[in-house]
């Protein structure tokens, strides 16, 4: 009883407190009023004791020094700019070389994860800006190694831009269509349930791009009905509304196909790897390897593609001409009891696959990964 009198004096009191500061209603619950105030959007300057930082009023990147907090330098200001003009930007990608930045702006989420943006490139040095594109908006944009090219992904086709060649735009792949065939972007399902948006990357050097392709042709369709609502509002559903189909696989269903593919920048020739995957098996991610001309990438061993608690196994393409693959990582297994061998997606999914958290914490043989 004494407890539950504290209780409900304290919750009395910090009422009052907050009621004294102002009225409370749903939207000051809602809009983060009171939410804890918290540090975000912090990125540290490779081989510097700096970090980048977007400026409370959304127009500039700040450069900040890590032992005296102090303001350094203004990286980006959009009122100062050379060629094209923007009034403001949503977040922005640094090259490696740091000389060079990837300005979003006109974000439109597409799932939890994935979104399509407006992106410019920015020089440092020159403060001159640029569209990275002119052909619509693009998805998870990736730089090479060496800042000097980028790869990303519109209308679910791969394409590269090579900026020493005043910006010239090539077309990767071709068979990317909607609800069919998505190249360096995962399908819904993938990217809920591994956390990620972009399954595109460069080799170490730069001389060649690989990436994961999801042929979702077979995959059931999944309808959602779609009203006008609010922020954004949809307009044209003001009256009656409208439908939103995309592919959703349900437990026990057909799953997207994954596979693999390299392309040469260089010869320009496209080709699968070979993994040693089962037939509705998944992958992961691809990640750059140092010193070599692949790629690592990581699954679940073959034939356990579905068993969420079993051992995660890591691959690398040795050889990418050749278009070899060869498995240097296998886990040693465990993860939770809650995955037991129920094939994804379904209605409880975990949040966490236990391949993904393995491979984060058990740091395989070769050196050089980036996670």
């Amino acid at each position: 009883m004494r407890k539950l009198f504290i209780f409900c004096s304290i919750m009395l009191m910090a009422t009052s407190s907050v009621m004294a500061a102002g009225k409370i209603d749903l939207k000051s619950v809602t809009d983060g009023t009171f939410a804890a105030k918290r540090i975000s959007g912090i990125d540290p300057l490779k081989g510097t004791d700096q970090y980048a930082q977007i400026s409370q009023d959304g127009k500039q990147i700040v450069q900040y020094s890590f032992r005296t907090g102090k303001q350094t330098a203004v990286l980006f200001d959009v009122s100062n700019t050379v060629g094209e003009k923007i009034d403001a930007f949503d977040g922005y990608i640094l090259s490696p070389d740091g000389k060079r930045m990837l300005i979003r702006t006109q974000t439109e989420p597409v799932y939890r994860r994935s979104y399509k943006a407006v992106f410019y490139i920015y020089n440092m040095q020159s403060h001159l800006l640029q569209r990275l594109s002119d052909g619509g908006p693009q998805q998870v944009p990736v730089w090479s190694p060496d800042g000097n090219q980028v790869a990303f992904v519109r209308d679910n086709n791969i394409f590269l831009v090579k900026l020493l060649y005043d910006n010239s735009e090539s077309q990767v792949t071709t068979d990317g269509k909607f609800n069919h065939v998505i190249n360096g972007i995962p399908d819904w399902v993938n990217e809920e349930e591994f956390s990620y948006n972009s399954a595109l990357e460069f080799n170490a050097d730069g001389t060649m791009l690989f990436w994961t392709k999801f042929d979702e042709s077979n995959v059931k369709t999944y309808s959602l009905q779609m009203f006008r609502g609010m922020k954004p509002s949809k307009d044209e559903y003001e009256v009656y509304p409208g439908d939103y189909s995309y592919k959703y696989p349900k437990a026990g269903e057909d799953n997207a196909k994954v596979s693999v593919w390299s392309f040469d920048i260089k010869t320009k020739k496209t080709q699968k790897m070979q993994v040693p995957l089962d037939e509705d098996g998944y992958i992961h991610q691809a990640h750059q390897r140092p010193g070599e001309d692949g790629c690592l990438y990581h699954e679940p061993p073959p034939g356990r593609a579905h068993a969420l608690h079993r051992q995660p196994a890591l691959y690398r393409q040795p050889d990418a001409l050749a278009g070899q693959g060869q498995q240097v990582y296998q886990g040693r297994g465990g993860g939770s009891r809650n995955h037991r061998r129920r094939p994804y997606p379904h209605a409880e999914r975990p949040r966490r696959l236990h391949a993904h958290i393995s491979l984060r914490h058990q740091r395989p043989s070769a050196e050089g990964c980036r996670w």
